[in-house]
């Protein structure tokens, strides 16, 4: 049971001429101590929620978005307050604050929609099938994402293609359609090809690897993981080079290359940017030290993992590592520690499953309202088409 990262991929307009120079925080602040006009105040508001503030400062990227929905609403410019209500959908999601995040995307669509903004319809579709599939409603994301790529198809817009096939991808794969989930990301690349999008090429090709590892497929995998490396830059993002070097290490373990593997996964420490992906990597550093047969330094990892998942109260994780902590202590004889990390180990469990519990009960409210929508949207439908035959 070891602990991988996820990538989900959330995409945003950029409405700003300077954004799309990659304007920094600070050149944004220059431009808003500049008096600028309404249109272009709101613009920098925007992207401060996101991606300025958004993963790693969200009460900062709240404050920004209060101030871009005020002043659109004030000046009345629908299309940019669309856009703010979705980054800040965006923030809610990261926070894990799901029934916000629907609730913001989904008035960004109801304003894209009455102004005929068809792009920020399909980028709060998407958003919203993130939202979903972070609380595993698997099948009502792929809805939304679906629903997504039919926009896009019919006004010919291809620029967030590779985004949503990639999401979709994922979707087959957490479910364990791996063949679906390969044709997905074939057209997550192809459109990637399209656009010229190298980041998305190398994500792309690195979640084909994946597929072809998981396949069993070995050589595949390799070919595509050396696809994947001819578009790695120094400009590429942190995050996104994190999960290029842990397809790379991963598929060098399937092919028992371990001793690569392990300085693959050691080397990748700079390019933490986050907890879970600190604690990911943490694990599998300690399973590669099992694999070449040196328990002493997977019990130091494993360590590492239990005390940071303790410390910020990862059930999950702790669940796993008291469990493997308690079965290389036994395997040596030291029976106190097996004795400790095994009690920590059902404790734990217990939690997990309450916690479990809890989530079950969030998910079954998500879907009820989802449902709800569903029937009322159908109605309003039916209504329109009286309305329409007494006309």
């Amino acid at each position: 049971m070891m602990r991988r990262s996820v990538l989900l991929i959330f995409i945003g307009m950029v409405t700003m001429a300077g954004a799309q120079d990659g304007l920094s925080k600070e050149g944004l602040f220059a431009m808003l101590s500049s008096s600028p006009a309404d249109s272009t105040r709101i613009d920098i508001y925007n992207e401060l929620v996101w991606p300025v503030y958004s993963f790693d400062k969200p009460d900062s990227s709240i404050y920004f978005a209060r101030k871009a929905i005020q002043l659109a609403r004030e000046t009345d410019d629908k299309v940019r307050l669309s856009v703010a209500h979705r980054r800040l959908g965006i923030t809610y999601i990261n926070l894990g604050e799901i029934q916000k995040a629907i609730s913001h995307q989904e008035i960004s669509f109801q304003l894209s929609e009455e102004t005929g903004y068809r792009k920020g319809m399909l980028l709060a579709l998407n958003n919203i099938g993130v939202a979903y599939l972070n609380s595993e409603l698997l099948g009502t994301a792929l809805g939304y994402f679906l629903r997504s790529l039919k926009i896009i198809e019919e006004i010919k817009d291809y620029s967030s293609a590779s985004n949503i096939y990639t999401n979709c991808g994922m979707i087959y794969r957490r479910t364990g359609d791996l063949q679906k989930s390969k044709e997905f990301f074939f057209k997550a690349k192809a459109y990637a090809t399209l656009q010229k999008e190298p980041e998305m090429l190398l994500i792309a090709n690195s979640n084909l690897s994946t597929a072809y590892r998981m396949l069993g497929q070995l050589d595949s995998a390799a070919y595509f993981m050396d696809e994947s490396g001819k578009y790695l830059t120094e400009s590429t993002s942190s995050n996104t080079k994190f999960k290029y070097f842990l397809t790379r290490a991963l598929l060098r373990s399937a092919q028992g290359y371990n001793e690569d593997a392990l300085r693959d996964f050691i080397a990748m420490r700079s390019l933490v940017s986050v907890l879970n992906d600190e604690i990911t990597l943490l694990i599998n550093i300690a399973e590669e030290y099992l694999k070449t047969g040196n328990e002493n330094r997977a019990m130091v990892y494993f360590r590492k993992a239990y005390e940071l998942s303790e410390k910020n109260k990862l059930y999950n994780n702790l669940e796993y590592t008291s469990l493997v902590l308690a079965n290389l202590h036994e395997s040596k004889g030291n029976l106190q520690q097996f004795a400790y990390y095994i009690r920590k180990h059902l404790a734990y469990s217990d939690s997990n499953e309450q916690f479990s519990r809890v989530q079950q009960i969030q998910r079954q409210q998500l879907e009820y309202d989802f449902k709800r929508k569903l029937i009322a949207d159908s109605l309003t439908f039916l209504q329109k088409e009286k309305l329409s035959d007494l006309e």
